[in-house]
């Protein structure tokens, strides 16, 4: 329900670099595109694939760390994405999507 109230992802095809800003109890999230635009509905596989990687080392056990380090091509495949070079080019927009913060992360 609350990412139906408070939608993250945009649907639309084309970049979208509207800030976001949500309120609610006193407690306030501001989402800022990259330069690229907000993160679209087809990224989230990555932001999923990278929380299951974290829940996967808190189940061996280990704290898991503020940096998530993994294998570009293990992610495509694992999120059925091509593996050409214009795979990698869309993950790479993908992920600058997903970080935000303006037109200084182009």
């Amino acid at each position: 329900m609350a990412s139906m109230e408070h939608p993250v992802f945009s649907l639309s095809t084309k970049p979208d670099n509207r800030t976001r800003r949500y309120e609610h109890n006193g407690n306030v999230i501001e989402i800022i595109p990259s330069g690229k635009g907000l993160a679209t509905i087809h990224d989230k596989d990555i932001l999923i694939y990278c929380i299951s990687q974290l829940v996967a080392k808190m189940n061996q056990g280990e704290q898991p760390s503020r940096t998530v380090r993994l294998q570009a091509y293990d992610m495509l495949v694992a999120t059925n994405r091509q593996t050409s070079g214009e795979g990698y080019r869309l993950m790479a927009d993908a992920l600058t999507r997903l970080r935000g913060h303006g037109a200084d992360a182009t």
